[in-house]
């Protein structure tokens, strides 16, 4: 009987722990069409590390397999920004402008360096974010309003213009602009009838989830240290990772093959753990779900650097299948990276993007599109099928010039 690890890494989300891995259970047995799959009896408990799933092919022509399945949990890391005062909220808002709009996510923009779907997805998300950071502003000033405008009345009749607001705004405005009456008004979404209707017709939830997936991206890719920590956010998400990856390397039950399946943002968490197991990865496959690795490699070349170990180290991975699925606004092809110090591309190595078909129907239901991978059909199925059988990556029968064999043992 064959035996194989699978390590899920769970994408961006306040759940609770296992509550991923237990969706990953629920659809490696019930979409597993061509296999006899069950979940072994005691395996599936509150304190056990991993659920066994016991998988028969039904013709007969794959070995009986034996599926440990683990979860590498960082959710606990996403901050609780519900409880953010209006003003840090605000604030943090402005950050996150400047970082999206002024990086190298932007600048790819304006030179049109992305694919057509890739720009109208971000311009999509910047036109969210934006509206997010009015709706903060509105709440900053629903909530300031009455007081400056208590201040603002007075000062006026005392020295002829409002205080409480920065001089240069009381010098590039109007005379009599600035008025006490106008500055608690502003806080009033009926004065900004387009952005309320936007906002409206978008969703509040979806608004948000857009905002706190670029605030966390931000804080991931800069390895921010949030609240009170001194450590930054990379560093301790890679390291929930990696004790999970050590456990399945040193087990004793030998498994054959280890799977690690990142999902959304968690392959970026993935990729950063994986990058530092040597000559483990001769069995391992990464499987990324829609991951936004496409998008954060322009912001962050530091994202870049650390694909490009998986082309480079002494150990090759075993293979790295990405899936994206049609239509997915979070999901983009992870790149080849580049020769560094260059700007040419390395030699395609691992398979191409796969890009199974979705359900009709689903072009609105944004969330639904990204969280359809636990329900594919064609991604389930490959976590039951042996590494053999998968898309295999370019150079798996000899070197590709300019990088190490594939096939080469560990020194």
């Amino acid at each position: 009987m064959s035996k194989r690890a699978i390590i899920l890494v769970p994408g961006f989300g306040k759940r609770e722990q296992l509550e991923a891995r237990g969706r990953l259970v629920e659809s490696l047995t019930h979409y597993s069409d061509g296999y006899v799959t069950e979940t072994a009896k005691g395996s599936d408990t509150a304190d056990s590390n991993s659920v066994v799933i016991k998988a028969t092919a039904r013709d007969g022509t794959q070995p009986d397999l034996e599926v440990h399945v683990f979860e590498a949990y960082w959710g606990d890391l996403i901050p609780d920004w519900d409880q953010e005062s209006p003003w840090a909220r605000a604030k943090r808002g402005f950050a996150l402008i400047l970082y999206w709009a002024f990086g190298g996510l932007g600048r790819a923009l304006l030179r049109r360096e992305l694919p057509a779907r890739t720009m109208g997805v971000m311009a999509a998300a910047g036109l969210l974010l934006l509206l997010w950071y009015l709706l903060a502003l509105t709440v900053l000033f629903q909530a300031l309003g009455p007081e400056v405008a208590d201040v603002a009345k007075t000062t006026t009749e005392q020295v002829g213009q409002p205080t409480g607001v920065p001089g240069w705004l009381t010098a590039v405005l109007p005379d009599g602009w600035l008025t006490p009456e106008r500055i608690a008004s502003f806080g009033n979404l009926n004065q900004l009838p387009v952005i309320a209707f936007l906002i409206g017709l978008i969703g509040i939830g979806h608004i948000e989830k857009v905002a706190n997936v670029a605030a966390f991206t931000k804080a991931y890719l800069k390895d921010e240290a949030l609240g009170d920590a001194s450590v930054g956010l990379r560093a301790k998400a890679r390291h929930r990772v990696l004790p999970v990856l050590d456990q399945v390397y040193a087990s004793d039950q030998n498994f054959d093959e280890v799977y690690v399946v990142a999902h959304s943002l968690g392959g970026a968490v993935a990729i950063d753990a994986l990058a530092e197991c040597g000559a483990e990865l001769a069995r391992t496959t990464l499987f990324t779900w829609g991951s936004a690795i496409g998008v954060m490699v322009q912001q962050e070349p530091l994202i870049e650097a650390e694909i490009r170990k998986f082309y480079h180290s002494p150990t090759r991975i075993r293979n790295w299948v990405d899936v994206v699925v049609p239509g997915d606004f979070m999901g983009s092809k992870v790149p080849i990276p580049k020769a560094e110090g260059t700007y040419e591309a390395l030699p395609q190595l691992f398979p191409k993007t796969q890009m199974p078909p979705k359900p009709r129907g689903m072009m609105l239901q944004l969330n639904a599109q990204h969280e359809y991978y636990y329900r594919c059909e064609a991604a389930i199925l490959m976590l039951l099928n042996s590494a053999d059988n998968l898309p295999q990556p370019v150079a798996l029968a000899g070197a590709v010039d300019g990088l190490p064999d594939l096939a080469a043992p560990a020194p």
